[in-house]
Formats: C-alpha cells, sequence, structure tokens
C-alpha cells in the first residue's frame, strides 16, 4: 500500500501480485491487484482479480462496485 500510495503502481502491483500467489483465497490482495490494474487501465484483468474475489467472497461490496 505504501508504494501504491508514493505512486509506485509497478511496485505495488507486484507485492499484491506475490500475496495472492502466496495464498490465492487473500481477498484483499486480490482486490488491490485489481485495482492497480483498473488504474493502468487494464480493465480486462482487472475484471478477473475481481471476479476471483467475488468467487471466494460472494458477497465482496467493494468487488461488485469495482
Amino acid at each position: 500500500m505504501i508504494s501504491l500510495k508514493k505512486g509506485d503502481d509497478a511496485v505495488a502491483f507486484k507485492h499484491f501480485q506475490h500475496a495472492s500467489e502466496l495464498d490465492p483465497k487473500d481477498t484483499t490482495a486480490r482486490l488491490n491487484t485489481g485495482t492497480v490494474l483498473l488504474q493502468a487501465g487494464v480493465y480486462d484483468k482487472a475484471a478477473q482479480e475481481f471476479r476471483a474475489v467475488l468467487d471466494i467472497e460472494p458477497e465482496s461490496t467493494d468487488a461488485m462496485l469495482a
């Protein structure tokens, strides 16, 4: 999150992606990965991350809104 706040999206993405690989059910990491992808304009991959969150937590309003 610190890298993301500093504007270093690439580093933030690497950290979120690594966290998702370590624990594929970590919805926070997936939401953050999706957010970085969304900000970068990579909409199809962002949608994949948000759908993965909904597979784990069907009631996630953050993933639904994203």
